[in-house]
């Protein structure tokens, strides 16, 4: 079940140009979650689950789909058009928004290991409500496309020779910006720290994944080999007072998506021209760059603390770097 509602005020500031502010929101009940409901249980011994056999054997990996999800999101969203004006048109959009929920939707993306957690009495959303995996605070987009200046007509070049207008003349230029914030981001861990009544700390698997113990300040360095520091975080601790020597008993301190990783910026930009081939055939070349400034588009860190890249940046986003196209083509 989704509610929407919107707010637009829509003007017009030149004759050419007009702006449109909007507010956006909706809200979402009942969203389908698919989980392991036979999957380690929280505060139990390790391979403790709610489904064995006769004789005590896991029965392994069990899917269970609920329909109790929520979701809502809230967003500003202006939009500037301008029309052809002087050879030149473009539009920019910018979006400011936050997106909440406890459940990713039927595929349960990016919520299954540290988010659901299973006890005794079921599974347990209440621990996985926070930012979307989707969430993005700040969208910015940019576009225009302009008549080059030279050629006949134009301001530049205009009495020039048919023959030197075709090569100059006629041409056209458009460029598409993106500017967008990071992704949400969570720190994991599948260790617990222990400490023996005799003061020995370690740091054995807990049969599970949870998310960290925030244990400071959460900062960004933005460096490759440590995005974010790192040391703010620890693994869970039990309790050797109550008896707990091998498991979680509580999710991590850490809410569910409450960091960002690395922001995403490209410029695209394409130019080109028709021209006269015969009559009724007029032909159309264009020349493409996709990532224009070659600009790294980096994959969010490793968030695992028990890899050795935790913090780290070790890869780019598929197909990122700048690309170059070109295409010939006849309308007849």
């Amino acid at each position: 079940m989704i509610q929407q509602w919107n707010l637009q005020v829509q003007r017009q500031l030149t004759q050419q140009m007009s702006i449109n502010l909007a507010y956006v929101g909706t809200s979402s009940q009942h969203l389908s979650t698919w989980f392991n409901i036979n999957s380690q249980e929280l505060n139990t011994a390790p391979g403790t689950v709610l489904y064995k056999d006769a004789n005590g054997v896991n029965f392994g990996s069990i899917d269970r789909g609920l329909n109790n999800g929520v979701s809502n999101y809230n967003g500003l969203q202006v939009y500037l058009n301008s029309k052809m004006h002087n050879g030149i048109q473009y539009t920019a959009a910018y979006t400011w928004s936050h997106a909440l929920d406890n459940s990713s939707g039927g595929l349960g993306t990016g919520t299954n290991g540290a988010g659901i957690f299973i006890t005794p009495a079921g599974p347990d959303m209440t621990a996985n409500y926070g930012s979307s995996d989707q969430d993005q605070r700040q969208v910015f987009s940019f576009s225009a496309l302009g008549e080059l200046p030279f050629g006949k007509g134009k301001r530049f070049a205009s009495n020039v020779p048919w023959a030197v207008n075709e090569v100059i003349g006629g041409w056209h230029l458009n460029v598409i910006t993106f500017l967008q914030s990071g992704t949400p981001i969570t720190v994991t861990t599948g260790n617990y720290q222990y400490t023996s009544p005799t003061g020995v700390v370690s740091y054995p698997g807990g049969g599970m994944t949870n998310r960290a113990d925030l244990t400071g300040k959460i900062s960004y360095p933005k460096h490759l080999g440590e995005w974010f520091d790192t040391t703010a975080f620890s693994h869970p601790a039990v309790i050797p007072a109550l008896g707990q020597t091998s498991t979680f008993i509580a999710p991590g301190t850490l809410a569910r998506n409450s960091m960002v990783g690395p922001a995403y910026r490209d410029l695209d930009a394409s130019i080109g021209k028709d021209f006269p081939v015969a009559y009724g055939v007029v032909g159309h070349f264009k020349a493409d760059a996709f990532n224009l400034a070659n600009t790294p588009a980096f994959t969010n860190p490793d968030m695992t603390m028990n890899d050795g890249n935790f913090g780290a940046i070790t890869s780019v986003r598929s197909f990122s770097e700048r690309q170059l196209q070109l295409s010939l083509r006849f309308t007849f």
